[in-house]
């Protein structure tokens, strides 16, 4: 059994005190089983959003603005490195399907899509330290997903870290090379993030429906958390 400490560093809080991040950790899962069900729940939040908006109102949504707002207040270019939840979105205005990866990573978007929030997808079963959304001190190292080139993270930016490795850039932008989710994943921690107008009631209903797709496909066990300015650390079980 591995005990996994998980905190968010006050700075966010202190900028964004209506931040939170639902944590909802599923392990002994198996991320190869009943994936017609989760590529199901994919192209069905996919296929809602065109019928529900264009470009322009996607980017006038409050969801969207909040966090374009969030990444220039701490020195992140949202043209550059967008939110994933934007990106997910963008592609679905366009009528461009999302790959088919794996019923958990397949979840994660439906649910980024759904609710138009970012729910990222991390493998616990290789975590090597403690887990850590905080600012980058420059020294970090990162591996982007699709290549085998080390960056450096700048200073100052907004990452999530497994001790000196960043596993996430630019708060919710871009996942590295080792945090990815394959089938054979045994345990996944799912960060769920909202921003105001989204409350933390709203992120706590929609930890609620990952649990239940995630148990319903995945099968294994499920355990939830909230992390908000009151309760900024939490210590996970990933067995």
């Amino acid at each position: 059994m591995k005990q996994i400490h998980y905190s968010i560093s006050p700075d966010i809080f202190a900028k964004f005190p209506g931040y939170t991040r639902g944590l909802v950790v599923a392990t002994n899962i198996n991320n190869s089983n009943n994936a017609a069900i989760a590529l199901e729940a994919l192209r069905a939040a996919e296929s809602a959003i065109p019928l529900a908006t264009s470009l322009d109102a996607l980017l006038a949504s409050p969801k969207v603005v909040s966090w374009r707002e969030a990444f220039k207040q701490f020195g992140m270019n949202p043209g550059e490195c967008r939110p994933a939840h934007e990106s997910l979105c963008r592609r679905a205005v366009q009528g461009k399907p999302l790959p088919d990866i794996n019923p958990a990573v397949n979840i994660g978007n439906a649910l980024s899509l759904r609710h138009r929030l970012p729910a990222g997808v991390h493998p616990l079963d290789d975590v090597k330290a403690a887990l850590d959304l905080r600012r980058a001190r420059g020294d970090e190292s990162f591996i982007p997903f699709g290549s085998d080139k080390q960056e450096r993270p700048r200073a100052g930016e907004v990452i999530f870290a497994d001790g000196n490795t960043a596993i996430a850039r630019c708060w919710v932008w871009r996942q590295a090379k080792c945090s990815v989710t394959l089938p054979t994943t045994r345990a996944v921690v799912v960060n769920i993030d909202g921003l105001p107008p989204i409350t933390e009631s709203e992120v706590e209903a929609i930890c609620g429906e990952a649990e239940a797709l995630i148990r319903s496909v995945c099968g294994g066990e499920i355990t939830r958390y909230m992390l908000s300015a009151a309760t900024p650390s939490v210590t996970i079980t990933a067995t």
